[in-house]
């Protein structure tokens, strides 16, 4: 079991791995047990196959969820439309500092130019006055 923060919600989710046979299941709970999600994946299963699983899942418990580089293209369009480009903003990230979310911020970088990161866990921002002037800077 390992707790996994989660960029985009406000609880964490806690994560078990459970191998048995050829079959690994993975339960995903949150960790205020409101809601559990599980994903069974047989060895012999195709990525393809594992994917449309994940795919399935994901619409069930996150209804409406697009990929990053949607998100950001959207994001991208409605801000170009008041103004606002890589060369006269700063592309300022508050996201969960778990692994799990640098490859969005990766996505954002290559758009939006090198980011200056104010964020804490579960994408909190903290970094205040101070903060903002040093990204100011």
């Amino acid at each position: 079991r390992f707790l996994s923060g989660n960029g985009s919600r406000s609880s964490d989710r806690i994560i078990t791995q459970i191998r048995k046979n050829n079959t690994t299941t993975y339960m995903a709970e949150s960790a205020d047990n409101s809601s559990t999600a599980q994903l069974d994946v047989d060895e012999e299963e195709t990525q393809q196959e594992v994917l449309a699983k994940y795919a399935d899942m994901l619409e069930t418990h996150f209804p409406r969820a697009v990929p990053d580089a949607v998100l950001i293209k959207h994001v991208t369009k409605v801000l170009g439309k008041h103004g606002f480009n890589k060369t006269n903003s700063i592309n300022l990230v508050s996201t969960c500092r778990d692994e799990i979310c640098r490859p969005f911020t990766e996505q954002l970088d290559r758009v939006w130019g090198p980011s200056f990161n104010i964020s804490s866990l579960a994408g909190f921002c903290f970094c205040g006055r101070t903060g903002f002037k040093a990204a100011m800077a």
